[in-house]
């Protein structure tokens, strides 16, 4: 499988070292989670304003991906997404946890920054 991106709802740990997504398991983005676990998330702020240039934010997760226990991250994700609830309850949904490593953030140009969640 080919590296791919899609847009997924998600919800945070409160130290940032996991990071819960939910999708279907027949799901493109499911197989490559399971077939591929390293893996990156992206957050961009950018509006496409010329001031983005220098002002933009674009903040990357790379970590691993793994399948949820049923308890974990649950009540956390449908707390941050509270109209997801009928969509994580449906036949063949599954919640992923990344353990994140590691955030590279960059503000405008030349300006990255590494971060790392502390250790629970």
């Amino acid at each position: 499988l080919a590296p791919c991106q899609y847009l997924m709802a998600y919800a945070t740990s409160p130290c940032l070292r996991e990071i819960f997504v939910a999708t279907p398991l027949q799901a493109r983005k499911a197989q490559q989670m399971l077939e591929r676990p390293s893996c990156s998330l992206l957050w961009d702020n950018r509006t496409g304003r010329l001031a983005d240039h220098g002002d933009g934010v674009l903040v990357t997760a790379v970590g691993r991906a793994a399948a949820a226990r049923p308890e974990e991250g649950r009540a956390r994700f449908l707390e941050r997404n509270p109209n997801m609830g009928r969509f994580l309850a449906s036949d063949g949904v599954a919640l992923f946890r990344i353990s994140v490593a590691r955030f590279e953030i960059v503000k405008g140009y030349g300006r990255p920054r590494r971060w790392e969640p502390p250790a629970v």
